[in-house]
């Protein structure tokens, strides 16, 4: 692990206590589901109006710790298959699922999704 690597590990359980919200982590090679503590980027992103008509689409920036206890480690993550539960905004007790795909960015403390 690299030096910044490491720093940014010692600087993920703050920006968790700080930032996290709760949601459940369903496995998608067939292991229990577990609540972890994510933090969640919503946005409203401007569609692409040569690519089928303006509007607006939804999506989600995930970041989970990159932990087998306390998130999803990137050695047990099944693209496609691992699905995630969280809160539609933040503080309201109505949930989506979605599945992960392919992750967008790794480090020594975070594994990192965008969800559309």
């Amino acid at each position: 692990m690299t030096t910044f690597d490491e720093q940014n590990a010692a600087s993920a359980e703050p920006s968790l206590a700080l930032h996290g919200e709760a949601a459940i982590y369903h496995p998608g090679g067939g292991g229990a589901a577990r609540s972890i503590t994510v933090v969640i980027e919503r946005h409203m992103d401007e569609r692409d109006a040569a690519g089928g008509g303006g509007g607006r689409v939804k999506s989600t920036t995930i970041h989970a710790l990159n932990s087998a206890t306390e998130g999803i480690s990137a050695a047990e993550f099944n693209r496609g298959t691992d699905r995630i539960e969280f809160a539609e905004r933040k503080g309201v007790a109505t949930t989506i699922t979605r599945a992960l795909g392919e992750i967008a960015s790794y480090d020594g403390a975070f594994l990192t999704w965008e969800i559309t």
